[in-house]
Parts: structure tokens; sequence; C-alpha cells
């Protein structure tokens, strides 16, 4: 598990799997936590959002995304797209400032 910090202060600790790819990551107080499943393709295949829901991507063989399903009640939709890019943006710009 690696541990540090956002851009905006909150705590920040990830998992990776033997190969590099991430597994879990939990923002702050893990609330909303997001567990990540990787396809033998390194894409990701499944964002599950801790009590929020999840998302998963299916992709054909060349690695193009064909299909997006979101399982999560329709006021959460919101909530987990908004997470899931979110954490996606701070860990970019975290790799920024390094």
């Amino acid at each position: 598990m690696t541990y540090g910090a956002m851009p905006n202060g909150e705590s920040l600790s990830i998992k990776y799997d033997r190969y590099g790819r991430l597994l879990e990551i939990y923002p702050g107080n893990g609330e909303n936590a997001i567990t990540i499943e990787m396809s033998e393709m390194d894409k990701p295949t499944l964002f599950d959002v801790k009590n929020v829901g999840s998302i998963k991507v299916t992709y054909d063989d060349t690695g193009d995304i064909i299909n997006v399903d979101i399982d999560s009640d329709e006021g959460k939709i919101y909530i987990i797209i908004t997470q899931v890019i979110r954490l996606f943006a701070e860990l970019a710009e975290a790799a920024k400032l390094r």
C-alpha cells in the first residue's frame, strides 16, 4: 500500500496488485473508497465506489471501449462518476507535483 496526500490536502492510500496495477484507492477517510479490477490488457474493467455503486467497462479485442454499464441508484450516478473522475484528476495532478 502507498500513502500520500492529494493536492487538496486529503490523505490518500493506494493499493496495487503484484503487477503494479491499481486495486484500491482510499481517499481521505475511506468513505468513498474505490475498488478497481483490471483486464489482462491492463485496462480498468470495474470501478466499484463503496456505498455508491459501480461502473463496468467492456473492451473489444483491440482494447477499445465497447460498453459502459453503471450500476447505481439514479440519484447516485452523478456521485459515482464524479468520484472516479475527481480521484483520477487528483492523481494526475499529484504526479505532476513530484
